[in-house]
């Protein structure tokens, strides 16, 4: 509907305003909503969602870190990482953790622009860059 070019604008902006009312928006939010609406920038609400939270939670100095495991984690071995997270990134740490059959095994975490991989599959890889990198290095030498 808020796509549609043939709807006027103000009747975007209302049916807006109507689902902010029975959705009980704040009044800022349901303002804001109205208008993303009236300049027919509705697509925009997700994204705008998303850079709030990441700025309200950089300034409560909270971050996220991306989990991706072989195997599924219990709660126990969440709960006891956390704390490990916490006083690596200096802040609350929120997991997201996902499964990754193709890891094999271990786990990656990725948190902000650091990536710590230990999982089989990076250790298999890291193995076989080593191997080649011998592999060049002993030929250049045979030659």
């Amino acid at each position: 509907m808020a796509r549609n070019q043939r709807l006027a604008r103000n009747v975007v902006t209302k049916a807006t305003k109507q689902v902010a009312i029975a959705a009980k928006l704040s009044p800022l939010t349901s303002n804001f909503i109205a208008l993303l609406a009236q300049n027919r920038r509705l697509s925009l609400v997700t994204t705008s969602a998303d850079h709030y939270l990441a700025e309200l939670a950089r300034r409560r100095g909270e971050f996220t870190a991306e989990v991706r495991t072989a195997r599924p984690l219990s709660h126990a071995q969440k709960n006891s990482w956390q704390p490990h997270y916490a006083a690596s990134a200096g802040g609350k740490v929120h997991l997201t953790v996902r499964e990754d059959r193709t890891l094999l095994g271990g786990l990656t975490v990725k948190m902000g622009s650091r990536l710590i991989d230990a999982s089989v599959r990076g250790k298999l890889e890291r193995l076989a860059r080593v191997l080649q990198s011998q592999s060049a290095d002993y030929q250049k030498g045979a030659a």
